[in-house]
């Protein structure tokens, strides 16, 4: 049991005061305990820790997180590590000194020990010590510890086999006097960057004292020996399992190049804030596990955004944009830069900031002319470089321009150095001029630039971005100071070309993109595919907030042509810029071949004056026939010329009328793409109608003239015949009534399941139409925890004349064993699990198909949009269908009501291997929907209830009479035709489910 512990405060006669103990009482035993070792000072490094525990959301009570900081009773607490352990609870004062020498972290390790002990007394619970720079992903550990056997009595970690020398060097920090410790080897022990110790070895290392008689120079070393002697006492078997540990070697280990399947690290030392924040998320959330740890060693990216305090409308466009920056959380932040204001326009962009908490308050002068931008930069830059240096690159845009994100990504994935990366589009050649226009609102003097031609630098509005590395650099070596010119971009290619100067390596990338200053030359329509830019600027709001939904759509096909308002206009203006120049070349091309025909008639005549001058005389003419061929030759090519003049001069008219006609029909209306976008629907993107549908789509909608717009998810063995029987009661006819789905579908393991129990998003991928019965409706479906689902598919197959023939179908034992046994359900759930596990997951009608898969797509499309749950209900369901105005009613439903089958089987009966393997074929769904994997935990067969059991039936069949004699005559019906547990099963999991006297 938990024993209950406050924080305690106590009041010296010096008015100072001591946390002694700050353990939260939490409802039940935790599973493990970790205590962090960390220093007052180490403030970064407590919230990266909370950070990465905070993406495990453990259930409540799972598992306790404790900072150990040392302060002696004499110390004088710091008003912010008060303000801190108020904020979080999270801070464990120990009476001790910070060192980590001479046995000052041994002293601290003791005491987190002792207040282990003082505090849980459940030797279940297991306890946990690491470093403040230790990674852990936490899900993992979880589940290894859940696998592991023994674990009350195993000391886990990165194992130092017995016969390490002891360190007798009196000079070193480690020295061990032979008067504590007289051996001259230690025997095994794990390493201090991260450890797990059983609750049982704690409590023997306490109770016995053995911790306080052999108070050693080193922690680990010392918990070494405290868990030999354990050992040497035979009150417990020790378990030593050896983890697999990370040095944060990011770029010389592979296990930080590959996916996370492979990443095999428990305790990962070392590692940056930002790597192992995404590490935690990528731990935490499965449709992340197939991505690369790579991603998370990338570079990260700290983006400010030039803005000006009027310009709400373009911050708000370039916010739907930012949603598309961040696959991976933790990678990236955004921030817009706004000089400080005073009066009234400050306190609206201080209420704005408090909304979005993404501006960024700089001492500077907001304008354009002379240094105001440049010296704004350097402000961006000192606060990148003192509050976000964490980040790998910074990078600077205007608040007008567009950025592709993934092709972004793509582009800096690869920086072998982002330290001297210089990236963006190139805003002119090496050595152009300074402009010395004294008139001209980028004029440069002479006095603060002297040189007449600039270094290669990127444009400024498009956006670039600097390796952190170069940004130091400029700061530290006062470069911007000393180079403060005019113009912000040419400025930051001065200060990058004096680093390149002094040494510095500088690698130059430039991207896709354009200025947008000439839109004229742009791409502005054409599919997604085709649009070529990483980086596009001078856009106004509606454009970038339309680009960026098209982006979010992730769809190669859709088209782009309505974001782009002024399109039209500047592809006209495009068209007779160009025709104008085909126009010229054209009649150029003519003039050409009109001389060149000439010249060909005159070749002509002139053979045929020769041919006809010597016909007489052939014998005398040395070549007769190679001037006749000649001749004929020369008069082909004259007609060909003629004719291609005639092509050309017709083609060049039909263009310029073609184009005097559009402009002169020209619509000022704008495009319905972009308006239709930015009205939330997307369904537009998909063609160029202006229709909701498209015409096949359309055409679908008449298969089922009965459907409602609220539509059922079938997922099997959770309450779908009740339901699809409760709708067909009152006229609503859902899928499985539809003669359309009624047949089977071959799945691609070769196994044969009924329409209505397949995942939409595999319908949609064998082309089948129906799958769009479920795209862009109000869909629901019910969900349950697998195990219960594993349990209901046993007692099922047993209750149907069919069950031996599918199971002997699928060789899953269903008649192996005696049936309604716990031998039989086991037996049966092993060997079906194992199919699934085999890649047979189609098996039994898709009765065993994984509940995400009906819920989510791969590419992340969520195909049920109301989750619930069979334990809610009817009154869920009741609840969705009062609110969607449908006279659907689930009455006197039970959630276990599937047969009079097995009525004393229940989770509880199953077995730990099985249990285990549900874990793992259906973890996703354990996550994603929120199901406890520990909901089995202790094997404890049924038969040890049997007292209470017999009393639960009882009374439950008592419930049964009652209700079914109050319940309506279509409730009678529903129920008839629902199959599921009744209430007596129902009483029967919950009483075989309970503890144990």
């Amino acid at each position: 049991m938990f024993k209950t512990a406050t924080v305690v405060v106590v009041l010296l006669s010096t008015a100072k005061a001591v946390f002694v103990s700050s353990f939260l009482a939490p409802q039940q035993s935790p599973r493990f305990v970790v205590s962090v070792f960390s220093a007052r000072s180490n403030v970064e490094r407590r919230e990266s820790v909370r950070n990465n525990w905070a993406e495990a959301k453990f259930l409540p009570g799972y598992a306790k997180l404790n900072f150990v900081i040392c302060s002696a009773s004499t110390d004088l607490l710091t008003e912010n590590l008060l303000r801190e352990a108020d904020a979080h609870g999270d801070i464990q004062l120990m009476d001790c000194t910070e060192g980590n020498g001479r046995k000052q972290l041994t002293r601290k390790l003791i005491l987190s020990l002792e207040a282990f002990a003082a505090n849980y007394d459940n030797v279940r619970t297991a306890f946990i010590k690491i470093e403040d720079d230790t990674f852990v992903p936490w899900h993992r550990l979880r589940t290894f510890l859940r696998e592991t056997p023994k674990v009350t009595t195993s000391y886990m970690g990165v194992l130092h086999d017995a016969g390490h020398p002891v360190n007798r060097n009196t000079e070193s920090l480690w020295y061990q006097p032979p008067e504590d410790y007289p051996e001259e080897h230690y025997p095994a022990y794990m390493a201090r960057h991260g450890y797990v110790l059983g609750g049982e070895l704690v409590r023997l290392i306490v109770q016995d004292g053995i911790a306080k008689s052999n108070v050693l120079s080193n922690e680990d070393q010392a918990l070494g020996v405290w868990v030999d002697k354990v050992a040497q006492s035979k009150k417990a078997e020790v378990a030593f399992v050896n983890l697999a540990f990370g040095q944060g070697n990011i770029k010389e280990d592979a296990a930080y190049q590959g996916n996370w399947t492979n990443y095999p690290y428990l305790f990962d030392h070392g590692l940056k804030p930002d790597f192992s924040i995404c590490l935690a998320r990528v731990d935490a959330q499965p449709e992340l596990h197939k991505g690369q740890v790579q991603t998370c060693s990338a570079n990260s990216m700290f983006l400010v955004v030039f803005s000006a305090w009027g310009n709400t409308e373009r911050r708000d466009a370039s916010r739907t944009m930012m949603k598309q920056a961040n696959p991976v959380p933790g990678r990236f932040v955004a921030k817009f830069a706004l000089c400080r204001g005073s009066g009234e326009s400050q306190r609206k962009l201080e209420e704005e900031a408090d909304k979005h908490s993404d501006l960024l308050f700089l001492d500077c002068q907001e304008g354009y002319t002379r240094t105001l931008l440049t010296l704004k930069l350097l402000a961006a830059m000192s606060a990148y470089a003192k509050n976000y240096s964490q980040y790998s690159l910074f990078m600077k845009v205007d608040d007008d321009t567009f950025i592709h994100w993934k092709r972004l990504r793509s582009q800096i994935a690869t920086l072998d150095d982002a330290d001297s990366a210089y990236i963006g589009l190139l805003g002119g050649p090496e050595g152009m001029a300074v402009n010395r226009n004294e008139s001209d609102v980028w004029y440069q003097p002479r006095d603060t630039y002297p040189n007449d031609t600039l270094p290669r630098y990127m444009e400024g509005g498009t956006g670039y971005m600097l390796g952190r590395g170069l940004v130091t650099r400029i700061l530290n070596e006062g470069i911007a100071e000393s180079n403060m010119l005019s113009n912000e971009d040419q400025a930051m290619g001065v200060w990058v070309d004096v680093l390149r100067q002094r040494g510095s390596q500088v690698n130059f990338l430039d991207l896709p993109g354009t200025d947008g200053y000439r839109p004229q030359f742009d791409v502005c329509f054409g599919k997604w595919k085709d649009y070529p830019y990483v980086l596009h600027h001078h856009l106004d709001p509606s454009t970038i907030s339309c680009l960026a939904e098209v982006s979010r759509l992730d769809n190669e096909e859709y088209g782009f042509d309505g974001c782009f308002s002024s399109c039209s206009d500047s592809t006209a203006q495009f068209l007779a810029h160009k025709l104008h120049a085909m126009s010229t070349e054209t009649q150029e091309t003519v003039s050409i071949l009109e001389a060149t025909s000439k010249s060909l008639d005159s070749m002509y005549k002139k053979m045929v004056w020769l041919h006809d001058s010597t016909v007489d005389q052939r014998d005398h003419t040395p070549y007769p026939e190679v001037a006749a061929s000649v001749m004929n030759r020369t008069e082909e090519l004259a007609l060909e010329t003629r004719r291609t003049i005639s092509r050309l001069t017709d083609a060049s008219r039909e263009l310029m009328k073609e184009y005097e006609d559009a402009a002169n029909n020209q619509s000022q209306e704008q495009p319905p793409l972009k308006a239709q976008l930015l009205q939330g629907k997307s369904h537009v993107v998909r063609g160029r109608s202006n229709e909701p549908f498209a015409p096949e789509e359309k055409e679908h909608q008449k298969k089922a003239p009965d459907a409602t717009d609220v539509i059922f998810v079938h997922i099997p063995k959770n309450a779908g015949t009740a339901i699809e029987e409760a709708g067909a009661s009152v006229g609503v006819w859902w899928p499985r009534k539809w003669l359309s789905f009624w047949h089977g579908l071959q799945m691609p393991d070769g196994s044969l399941c009924e329409k209505y129990h397949v995942p939409p998003s595999h319908l949609q991928s064998i082309q089948d139409d129906d799958w769009k019965v479920f795209n862009g409706k109000d869909t629901f479906c019910v969900t349950r925890s697998p195990f219960q689902r594993i349990v209901s598919e046993y007692r099922y197959m047993l209750s149907v004349s069919w069950g031996s023939s599918m199971s002997q179908l699928y060789q899953t034992g269903l008649y192996d064993e005696e049936p309604c046994t716990e031998a039989g359900l086991n037996h049966f759930a092993m060997q079906a699990l194992s199919r699934v596990k085999e890649g047979r997951k189609y098996v039994h009608d898709c009765h065993l198909v994984p509940q995400t898969e009906f819920i989510w797509g791969e590419d992340g499309h969520q195909w049920c949009r109301h989750i619930l749950r069979s334990s809610d209900l009817p009154g869920a369901f009741n609840t969705l269908m009062e609110d969607t105005d449908l006279k659907a009613r689930l009455l006197n439903y039970r959630e276990n009501n599937t047969t009079e089958k097995c009525p004393g089987l229940s989770v509880a009966s199953l077995s730990p291997e099985v249990a285990k393997l549900i874990r793992e074929i259906y973890s996703e769904d354990f996550l994603r929907l929120g199901y406890d994997p520990d909901e089995v935990d202790d094997y404890t067969p049924v038969g040890q209830n049997a007292a209470a059991l017999e009393a639960a039936k009882k009374e439950a069949a008592v419930k049964d009479v009652t209700a079914q004699k109050a319940a309506a005559p279509e409730a009678a019906a529903q129920e008839g035709a629902a199959n599921e547990p009744t209430a007596t099963e129902a009483a029967s999991e919950a009483v075989s489910q309970a503890p144990t006297a």
